[in-house]
């Protein structure tokens, strides 16, 4: 920089701190402006720098960074801002690892340096795995959870040491949301030894492969399903919308317990396939306004006859009622 320049910026420095400087001023000018970064510094320290001052400029300013450490050591750091650390300053990692041990790391923190540490997973998963005297918030199943979903390189051991251990359904639901490796496999348990409703429509919604499979094993629940799971997979499971119609439609018409115009809209409004079938049977249980409307929409080839059906609505109902009485105060 030329002289000139120099003598610009010392100018500006000194206008600058006749207005008192905060600390995040001082910290942008001490990254950004190397001709003033050691008075910057210096006022810095005048001022009390804290710890997130500190952090910053130990992860943005090389030239700084053991002198800022410590700083950072005489305030009593505390295990989550030597976690950050460790996770964010290789240079100073060796430092700060040991000191963050001595708090007792939970399994929250481990996980996550798993996460964002490769040099430290093999010995942190070491950690998770063996407990030892680390609290591990009595929640392995969570750990390993968390590692299989973010932890490529560990995935397949935690999945080994998880499969060993047990886990509930809720974690078969989350590998089948988020861990596309494991999608099938963890939808085929779920299903297997829990074929529950919600689970039955968590693995055709999520595992296309598995679809038609785990649709013919919720129909196989027979007269354990409702209406609503009859339409779920009518309009799921395209190559089983036909049984699921005759179910709903031809067997429990016998027993009155056929669809209700509820179930016919439904259909009619997100099954291509069926809905003109709805649409007919609808128009036959003496459909409300708002029933033929969503035939208008969804149903072309019923529109005309549900049109001629269509009465007033609320709306035009309410407008007439509203001239009349206007009417009557008038005159």
């Amino acid at each position: 920089m030329d002289i000139k320049k120099k003598e610009q910026l010392e100018k500006l420095w000194q206008e600058l701190l006749k207005q008192d400087p905060s600390n995040d001023q001082l910290c942008r000018i001490i990254r950004n402006v190397k001709e003033l970064r050691q008075k910057a510094w210096e006022r810095l320290l005048e001022q009390g720098p804290n710890e997130s001052d500190l952090l910053y400029i130990m992860a943005n300013v090389e030239e700084l960074r053991d002198q800022a450490w410590q700083v950072f050591l005489k305030q009593s750091p505390s295990k989550q801002q030597l976690r950050w650390v460790v996770e964010n300053i290789p240079s100073l990692r060796d430092r700060a690892w040991p000191m963050f041990l001595l708090y007792g790391p939970n399994g929250e923190d481990l996980c996550s340096i798993a996460r964002y540490v490769g040099p430290l997973r093999d010995q942190v998963w070491q950690m998770i795995l063996n407990g030892g005297d680390w609290d591990l918030c009595n929640d392995m199943e969570g750990n390993l959870l968390y590692l299989i979903r973010y932890v490529e390189e560990l995935r397949d051991r935690a999945w080994q040491e998880l499969l060993k251990r047990g886990m509930s359904d809720e974690s078969l639901r989350v590998l089948i949301s988020e861990v596309n490796p494991l999608k099938e496999t963890a939808a085929r348990m779920l299903i297997g030894r829990s074929p529950t409703r919600e689970n039955f429509c968590h693995v055709i919604n999520r595992v296309d492969s598995l679809k038609a499979e785990a649709g013919k094993m919720f129909l196989g629940l027979g007269s354990e399903l409702t209406n609503k799971d009859l339409c779920f997979i009518i309009v799921n499971v395209e190559e089983l919308s036909d049984l699921a119609w005759t179910e709903l439609y031809l067997k429990r018409s016998f027993d009155n317990r056929g669809p209700t115009k509820e179930d016919l809209c439904f259909i009619i409004m997100h099954s291509k396939k069926l809905r003109n079938e709805a649409a007919q049977l609808l128009l036959g249980k003496n459909p409300n306004n708002n029933e033929l409307e969503c035939i208008i929409k969804y149903a072309p080839a019923f529109r005309e006859e549900a049109g001629a059906l269509l009465g007033k609505g609320a709306k035009e109902i309410i407008e007439e009622i509203l001239q009349i009485a206007g009417e009557e105060q008038q005159s």
